[in-house]
């Protein structure tokens, strides 16, 4: 019996914190700033790198091993040209730049989806990431457009 009162009791208490009303601060859309971004990915501004996507894809295309020295796991602020907008698995979004070649153009994965609801084709953007290296193609996860 006595169970049964606690029980009765703790569900009483829950109840009363459900009708608590909740602030929601609606979520804007806009680019961030870097230093946004080097948290996010647990950086400094001295470990960002900066290049266009052009460069990147010329640097990977020329030696692999040393651009993965250079780029690979660190966060890169890139300024290019968009080739496609796509969405990929688990319906993350993504861009990619033009480069020098199809293989070695960036992929940038967005972390946030709806930042590409306002791209364009053929549109120049400032784009941050973090490189993982050259897989099937050079790829750029947790993204954030910061210049439109």
């Amino acid at each position: 019996m006595y169970k049964y009162l606690f029980l009765l009791v703790l569900l009483s208490c829950n109840s009363a914190n459900d009708h608590a009303v909740k602030q929601v601060t609606p979520k804007i859309n806009t680019p961030i700033g870097l230093d946004t971004v080097q948290k996010i990915n647990n950086v400094t501004k001295q470990d960002t790198l900066v290049a266009t996507a052009i460069t990147l894809s010329k640097d990977f295309s020329a030696n692999e091993v040393a651009a993965n020295k250079k780029y690979k796991d660190s966060v890169v602020k890139i300024t290019g040209t968009i080739k496609q907008i796509n969405v990929g698995i688990n319906d993350k979004a993504y861009v990619i730049l033009n480069g020098t070649d199809k293989f070695t153009e960036p992929f940038c994965y967005l972390a946030d989806s709806k930042d590409a609801e306002n791209l364009k084709i053929g549109e120049e953007i400032t784009i941050v990431g973090k490189c993982t290296g050259l897989w099937a193609n050079l790829i750029f996860t947790n993204c954030k457009v910061i210049f439109k």
